[in-house]
């Protein structure tokens, strides 16, 4: 018989203990249900620690971008260049026009618009 944790059915890890961060900014810990390494940038929403990590390669990459991230399935939606804006402002603005238009601050929304120059994101 096979057993399901909490987390299986909520998609929402809970940390034994949640640390410092490493040299990376990077929270580690264990589930607390499903005991597996999971990983967090902000101790609030926390991921399995294996498989492939967008963020750690943010600061290779070329050309600067928004993404819209679906944090209930820890994937990302879409991507969107920004390097032909030219200041801050424009950014800004164009962040949010891509919230308004995707709905990213209703409630209820598992959408995340992160910036690909910021760390920790």
């Amino acid at each position: 018989m096979l057993a399901l944790t909490q987390c299986w059915f909520t998609r929402t890890h809970v940390p034994v203990q949640a640390g410092r961060p490493d040299s990376e900014g990077v929270f580690r810990s264990t589930c607390r249900y499903c005991e597996r390494h999971i990983i967090s940038w902000d101790r609030k929403v926390w991921h399995i620690a294996d498989g492939f990590n967008l963020l750690s390669i943010t600061g290779s990459i070329q050309k600067a971008f928004l993404f819209l991230v679906d944090t209930r399935d820890d994937c990302v939606v879409a991507r969107f260049p920004i390097d032909h804006l030219d200041d801050e402002s424009e950014i800004s603005a164009f962040a949010k026009q891509i919230k308004e238009d995707r709905q990213v601050d209703a409630p209820g929304s598992f959408l995340v618009l992160r910036d690909s120059r910021k760390s920790g994101l």
